[in-house]
C-alpha cells in the first residue's frame, strides 16, 4: 500500500495508518538508539584503549592514529546496523558502498592521501607527541596525530589543524628532536663605542647564566656594519626547553649591562641639510 492510498483511507478509518506509524516509529526510534548506544560504546571503548595503551607506555602517535582509525571504523559499523533495523538489506547496503568506492575514492583522492600520509608519519616518526614543529610557516606543539589530519596547539592555544599530506610534502622543522637549540642574538652598537668593550659585557652575561652550556664555545664577533650600527652576533647553546626564557633575560641583562657601562643602542637617523633660499641664490 502506498502513501496515496493511506492518504485516501485516513478520513475513513485510523486503523490502516496507525500500524504504519507504529511500525516506523518503532524502527526509527530504535536505529536512533543504535546509533547513540554504539557511539557511547565506541566512546568508552577508544578511553579504555587509551588508558591501556599509556599503562603499557606505548608510543603516544601510535595510540592516537590507532584509536582514531578503529573508532571511525567502528562508527561506520554502527551506522550499517542501524539500517539494517530499518529494515535496509545490509548486503545489498555494503554492496552499495562498495559499487561506489571507486567514484568515492576518485572524488576523494586527497583525502585518501591524508590517510596513506598518517600512515607514513606514524612509520618514520619525523615527530612526536608534544613536540614543537613548524611547518609552511605554522608553528606549533603537536597535539594528536589523527586519520587524515594532525592537530596542533599554538603557544597562544589556538589550534591549527594540518592535513597529513601537507606534512609529508613539505620541509618540516623539529625544534624538540635535539636536547639542545643554539640561541642567535644580533646587538646593535654605536660607531663610537667599544667592540672590545661590548664583547667582554656579553661574555660575562654568558658566564654568569648557568643555564648558557659552558663547554661549548660561547661567539661574540661583528657580524656586518649598517648604515648607523655596528652588528655583534652573540651566539650560546641552551637546553631547549630553556631557550625562550634564557633569550628574554638574556636580552634584559644586555640593555641593563649596557646601560650602565654607557654602550649606546642607535636607532634610525637622518640627515637633513637645509639650504639658505638667499645663500642659493648668492651662490
Amino acid at each position: 500500500m502506498n502513501i496515496q492510498e493511506i492518504l485516501s483511507q485516513y478520513s475513513i478509518s485510523m486503523d490502516v495508518i496507525i500500524p504504519y506509524i507504529v511500525e516506523w516509529g518503532t524502527k526509527i526510534i530504535l536505529a536512533i538508539l543504535t546509533i547513540f548506544i554504539g557511539f557511547k560504546i565506541v566512546w568508552y571503548m577508544q578511553k579504555a584503549f587509551k588508558k591501556l595503551m599509556d599503562m603499557r607506555d606505548y608510543d603516544p602517535m601510535i595510540e592516537s592514529f590507532i584509536s582514531s582509525l578503529v573508532g571511525g571504523l567502528l562508527k561506520i559499523m554502527i551506522f550499517i546496523s542501524a539500517a539494517g533495523v530499518l529494515w535496509v538489506k545490509t548486503d545489498s547496503f555494503v554492496a552499495m558502498i562498495a559499487a561506489a568506492g571507486f567514484a568515492i575514492g576518485m572524488a576523494l583522492s586527497g583525502t585518501l592521501q591524508n590517510f596513506a600520509s598518517g600512515l607514513i608519519i606514524v612509520m618514520f616518526k619525523p615527530f612526536k607527541i608534544w613536540d614543537y614543529v613548524e611547518l609552511d610557516n605554522l608553528g606549533g606543539t603537536v597535539d594528536s596525530i589523527q586519520i587524515f589530519n594532525t592537530i596542533m596547539l599554538t603557544p597562544d592555544k589556538k589550534t591549527i589543524v594540518v592535513p597529513n599530506s601537507q606534512i609529508t610534502s613539505s620541509a618540516l622543522i623539529n625544534f624538540s628532536e635535539q636536547t639542545q637549540r643554539r640561541v642567535d642574538m644580533e646587538i646593535g652598537i654605536s660607531y663610537s663605542d667599544d667592540i672590545k668593550k661590548a664583547q667582554e659585557i656579553l661574555q660575562e652575561i654568558a658566564k654568569e647564566d648557568s643555564r648558557i652550556d659552558s663547554t661549548k664555545d660561547v661567539l661574540s664577533g661583528v657580524k656586518t656594519l649598517w648604515d648607523n650600527a655596528v652588528i655583534i652576533a652573540f651566539r650560546f647553546y641552551v637546553d631547549t626547553e630553556q631557550y625562550w626564557a634564557t633569550w628574554y633575560d638574556v636580552t634584559e641583562k644586555v640593555k641593563l649591562r649596557f646601560d650602565k657601562e654607557w654602550i649606546n643602542f642607535p636607532f634610525p637617523q637622518r640627515e637633513v641639510h637645509v639650504i639658505n633660499e638667499n645663500e642659493s641664490k648668492e651662490q
